[in-house]
Parts: structure tokens; C-alpha cells; sequence
């Protein structure tokens, strides 16, 4: 009755090998990375996770504008490093973003908001 509905779909089912292997070669780049950053951080007899901390905390909108006032571009990159070193300078401050998206070394987060532009359905109401 139903045998006819069920196919087989080779290509989905080799999209998905791609995408586990991708993930897996990206999570083996990221573990090298963590550790590379881990023994720097022990030759220099600093705490195991010194770099993996830096520039990890991913900008607001504000700190978008304020890279956006900062003049020369080279001037820009430089804050950018020193403030958010772990994250895409590209993706978020150059007009058509990131060119090597999934190539991309550095993190691709959306921008996070001050809070003050939090929709009003996220407020807790009081119930009597």
C-alpha cells in the first residue's frame, strides 16, 4: 500500500556524509587550536585558558558603533583585535561581510543588543 511513497534519496544522503565530515574536520581545527593556545599559555606560566578567553565575548550593536566612528581602517582593526580577537572583523564591519564565510577562521556571531531593545513579550508580567 505504502511502498511506492518511501524513496531513497542518494543526494541528501550525501549532502548529510559532507556535513558530518565538515563538522568533524572543524571541530579537530578548533581542538588543535585549543590546545596550541593551551601550551603557549603554560610556557609562559600563565592560566590554561589566558587565550581562549581573549576577544571571546562577541560585540553588541554598541560596540559596532563605536567601530564605526573610529576613523582609518587600520585604526579600526587594531581596536577590533585588542577587543574582540576571536571574532570576524569582516563579518561585522565591512560592507558585504565576510568573503571566506565557512572558510572563515574567526567566529560569524549575530550581533547582541544592549538590552534595551529587548521586544516587550520577554518582560515578566505580575499575575493576581
Amino acid at each position: 500500500m505504502f511502498a511506492d511513497t518511501a524513496r531513497y534519496d542518494e543526494e541528501r544522503q550525501k549532502r548529510e556524509e559532507e556535513a558530518i565530515d565538515r563538522r568533524r574536520r572543524e571541530t579537530e581545527k578548533r581542538n588543535k587550536y585549543v590546545g596550541r593556545m593551551q601550551r603557549k599559555a603554560v610556557r609562559e606560566e600563565k592560566p590554561k585558558d589566558f587565550y581562549l578567553q581573549q576577544g571571546l565575548s562577541p560585540p553588541t550593536l554598541d560596540d559596532l558603533a563605536t567601530c564605526r566612528t573610529i576613523g582609518l581602517e587600520e585604526t579600526r582593526l587594531a581596536w577590533w583585535k585588542q577587543t574582540f580577537s576571536q571574532h570576524c572583523f569582516a563579518f561585522h564591519c565591512r560592507a558585504g561581510g565576510c568573503q571566506r564565510e565557512r572558510a572563515c577562521a574567526f567566529m560569524h556571531f549575530e550581533v547582541a543588543g544592549t538590552g534595551a531593545e529587548d521586544p516587550s513579550w520577554l518582560a515578566e508580567s505580575k499575575e493576581d
